[in-house]
């Protein structure tokens, strides 16, 4: 039976959780619907109907990605307008979901989650790795492609966060079972299939459409998920994922269909998503994350 997101009741909260509920009591604000206010919000071009992650690189500059079509990332403007295509060469596009940029031996790089499996058929799935440009190149010079597999079997995911340490995490959707928090640790690998290690699960079943996880996003320890309708933040403790801030619904934003989440460090959080002409995008100012 599906249920609503309700974290796993042996899930622990962080300390940072538990100050904040009480500040906030003794301050009489609502814990229970935490801040966040929009700063712009557009629709994104045609080439991004799709659009199904997004990401911040170490020059504050924002890049998204569409589940189909051609293999290019885009760097977009702090409107939503679309500021270069960078080409990922030699590599199909099966259902990339998710983006995340950190340290590599090449020093920065795009993480490329090729990692939908609507159908649970995938007996692996990829993370392509292409360093990422900072001059005026139209195509990475190099991608690795890391394949990895779930210990337990097919699953669909669409959120991927990479952690200070350089090690992956992939978190399920919900779909089919609970959603679930898996790690790939360093160093990554392209010369073998890597089999994913279980870490957690965020709920005690399945969950509802609108609560299912479709991006993830990391800043420090800081990790925040993004369902269909809401943000959920958390903290990695050094081994697991810590409730650290009560939901924030996403529904003023009118989105139809919500998909992507990336952390800047100057405190804006972006979303984006699909739609049926345009997919969508906005920056917001969350007080909680």
């Amino acid at each position: 039976m599906n249920t609503v997101f309700r974290p796993h009741p042996n899930l622990p909260r962080s300390r940072t959780c538990a100050t904040l509920v009480v500040l906030l009591a003794l301050t009489g604000c609502d814990v229970r619907r935490p801040s966040c206010e929009l700063v712009a919000k557009a629709s994104l071009p045609d080439v991004l109907q799709e659009a199904s992650g997004v990401a911040i690189d170490a020059a504050g500059r924002t890049w998204s990605l569409a589940d189909s079509g051609e293999p290019v990332l885009f760097h977009l403007d702090d409107s939503g307008r679309i500021v270069r295509e960078f080409r990922v060469p030699d590599v199909h596009v099966r259902d990339w979901e998710d983006l995340a940029i950190g340290s590599c031996p090449a020093g920065e790089c795009f993480y490329i989650g090729d990692i939908g499996d609507n159908l649970h058929e995938r007996d692996a799935v990829l993370i392509l790795r292409a360093p990422v440009p900072y001059d005026d190149e139209a195509e990475a010079s190099s991608v690795e492609q890391l394949r990895i597999r779930y210990p337990d079997g097919p699953s669909d995911a669409e959120a991927m966060a990479l952690l200070p340490d350089g090690s992956l995490l992939i978190i399920t959707k919900g779909r089919n079972r609970a959603v679930g928090v898996y790690r790939y640790r360093e160093p990554l690998r392209a010369d073998s299939v890597h089999t994913l290690e279980h870490v957690q699960d965020l709920t005690d079943g399945i969950v509802q459409l609108p609560e299912q996880i479709t991006g993830a996003s990391a800043l420090g320890e800081r990790i925040v998920l993004r369902s269909y309708s809401a943000l959920h933040g958390y903290e990695w403790t050094g081994d697991s994922l810590a409730v650290a801030h009560p939901p924030v619904a996403l529904r003023f934003l009118g989105e139809q269909q919500g998909e992507g989440v990336a952390l800047h460090p100057d405190g804006t959080v972006i979303v984006v998503g699909e739609g049926d002409r345009n997919g969508s995008y906005a920056r917001l100012r969350c007080y909680t994350f």
